[in-house]
């Protein structure tokens, strides 16, 4: 499936947020957690997952329209903090709408991202939190082999 412009824009703003503080972050997109920690029917799919060195898991789904927001598809909250990370115009028509405990990150025209709420925390087993780093590893893999299929060949 390609994306939207609107969908890199939104993922080139979060990537650029969760490394701007100079900390050691490592991230990956579209990570597919398997089949024992989180739903017995299957999987659960995040847009963007980061770990930072103390082993904090951060989940977040991202929202290009409203549409998107109002879709179908499970919001997977797989992290010790989860956010929807949505642009302004979306943000401007759901707010009433969001889910309690999750945190909004919402970016502007210019991909600056500011916080409107802050994720509480969730507790996860050393066994989830394998599972999710393990995930990434396969995600980030993934997205190397992309990496060098296009420019290296």
């Amino acid at each position: 499936m390609t994306k939207t412009q609107a969908t890199r824009d939104l993922e080139r703003a979060i990537w650029q947020y969760t490394h701007a503080s100079g900390k050691q972050i490592y991230g990956a997109f579209e990570v597919t957690v398997g089949y024992i920690a989180f739903r017995r029917d299957g999987y659960d799919r995040a847009d963007y997952v980061t770990m930072a060195t103390d082993g904090t898991i951060r989940a977040y789904e991202l929202k290009t329209s409203v549409s998107d927001f109002h879709s179908p598809a499970i919001l997977s909250w797989i992290g010790h903090y989860n956010y929807l990370v949505l642009t302004d115009a979306v943000y401007r028509e759901v707010k009433e709408e969001l889910p309690m405990n999750v945190g909004v990150l919402v970016a502007d025209e210019a991909g600056n991202i500011r916080s409107e709420y802050k994720s509480g925390y969730h507790q996860h087993s050393i066994g989830e939190c394998t599972e999710i780093m393990e995930s990434m590893l396969k995600a980030a893999a993934r997205d190397a082999a992309k990496y060098y299929m296009l420019v290296v060949h």
